[in-house]
């Protein structure tokens, strides 16, 4: 079952962030801010992901001897194209000279345009096969709504979200009358928070390289 928001952030982002584990109670701390701030914060990272880390997505097209470009209604970054031909769906050929076009005139809208060199030409392919990337899902309306990040790189979104909350404690603190209130006893100075943030980040940034997109074409088998 995908995850949600809300176990997202109750269940790894509160734990990670040192608050209360019970779930309940976790939540209910504010000290990093609402549920929602923290809500915020991992759809951040979710969205800071992109191009580096992506979700593998495979979309099809019918093709015609004469067409030239064909739109497409998923992908964001095109890495291969496959032609197929026959009732099994086997590859029988390959698209190596393309190009994609991710059409913004209308940002609610954008348009994807894939456009080949020639057209297929050949009434024995039955597809197109259009292999690419598309960004993990970063909007949220609500805790009910689910990821589409893969369970075992949600921690990269959890280190995400912490550096994320930490930026937003320094932005905090260029706020006089929140400062000017603040319990110097019990405060955090700047420089330590500076360094939890940018110690934070280095570890966001080295997780998204550790499981940075990894689509591979074809290899050349040498004995």
């Amino acid at each position: 079952m995908a995850t949600t928001l809300a176990q997202l952030r109750q269940n790894r982002l509160n734990v990670d962030l040192g608050l209360d584990l019970t779930l309940t109670s976790g939540d209910g701390d504010v000290v990093f801010g609402t549920t929602a701030v923290r809500n915020q914060a991992i759809m951040v990272a979710l969205a800071k992901l992109w191009p580096r880390m992506a979700r593998l997505v495979v979309e099809s097209t019918s093709p015609t001897t004469t067409t030239l470009e064909y739109s497409l209604s998923t992908l964001r970054d095109v890495e291969a194209i496959d032609l197929i031909g026959g009732t099994a769906a086997q590859p029988v050929d390959k698209a190596n000279n393309f190009r994609f076009l991710y059409d913004e005139s209308t940002p609610s809208a954008p348009i994807r345009r894939l456009r080949l060199p020639s057209a297929p030409g050949n009434s024995a392919f039955t597809s197109i096969r259009v292999i690419g990337y598309v960004p993990y899902k970063s909007e949220l309306s609500g805790d009910s709504d689910t990821l589409d990040l893969p369970v075992e790189y949600e921690w990269v979104a959890v280190t995400g979200a912490r550096a994320e909350i930490y930026r937003r404690k320094l932005n905090e603190r260029v706020n006089y009358e929140r400062f000017n209130i603040s319990n110097r006893d019990n405060d955090v100075t700047v420089n330590e928070l500076l360094t939890l943030y940018q110690v934070a980040s280095r570890e966001f940034d080295d997780a998204i390289v550790m499981h940075r997109r990894g689509f591979s074409t074809g290899h050349t088998f040498r004995p």
